[in-house]
Order: C-alpha cells, then structure tokens, then sequence
C-alpha cells in the first residue's frame, strides 16, 4: 500500500490527461484484485489479478476455481474458467466488499500516514461499477 499511498501523493487527484494517460479507479479497469471482495467475482469481471502464483486448494486457501483453469479450453465463452458457483457475487455485493476493503485499509494504515486525506474517505466503495460517471 506504501507505493500506492507514494503515487497518489505525487499524481493528486488528477487521473486523466487527455491525449497521453488516463489512470483507472481501483476495479474500474479489465483487472482487479481478486482478494478485494474476497476472491469472489461477478458476471461484470473480466480478469482477476492475483492467482499466477496460488495453487487451487494450497494450505486451505479457497480458490475461487475448483480446479486450474486449462488455456487449451479457452475461449470467447466462460467453459475455460472452472468457477466455484458459490464464489459467484453481484455487482452489489461486490460494491460492498469493496467498500468494506476500504474501510479497513484506512483503519489498519500506519498512524504517521492517517494525515494523508483521501485515505478517510472511500474511492470507489460507494460508487462501484460506475464511479467515473459522475466525473
């Protein structure tokens, strides 16, 4: 979280430079972090980030596969992706763990650094799927 706290310091809150660089919100991209809503997915994902180096099942860890997927099964369908139906989330409940990772985050950050604002307030929690809408 250090290097994320680094860079936003030093980008503020500008996350678009039109004609160069446009920075996503955390989940807004083709990527998330499968461990912020507790590696549960939604129909709305499209990669989850975070598993290259986890095996299915290792030390009790639930995966949110049943198995690892097979790339020869890939395609423009879902039957490549052997998903755990109890993993599956809405988009709400998605919403609310990332908003509960949030809160947390904040909580559990270093005192010294609680001065920096924008760890007080959420950044997508209450807007997910569509917080650039309101930009």
């Amino acid at each position: 979280m250090a290097y994320v706290t680094c860079c936003k310091m030093a980008l503020g809150a500008t996350r678009l430079w039109p004609g160069k660089v446009r920075i996503y919100r955390r989940a807004h991209g083709w990527v998330r972090d499968g461990f912020l809503a507790d590696d549960g997915w939604a129909e709305t994902d499209f990669m989850l980030h975070g598993y290259k180096a986890n095996k299915v099942g290792q030390g009790g860890w639930k995966s949110p596969f049943t198995e690892a997927p097979n790339p020869a099964k890939c395609d423009a369908s879902t039957k490549g992706w052997p998903w755990r139906k109890e993993k599956m989330l809405s988009v709400q409940e998605v919403k609310k763990r990332l908003s509960g990772h949030e809160a947390g985050s904040g909580k559990n950050f270093p005192q010294k650094a609680r001065v920096i604002s924008y760890l007080q307030y959420p950044d997508v929690g209450n807007c997910f799927p569509n917080c650039d809408d309101m930009v």
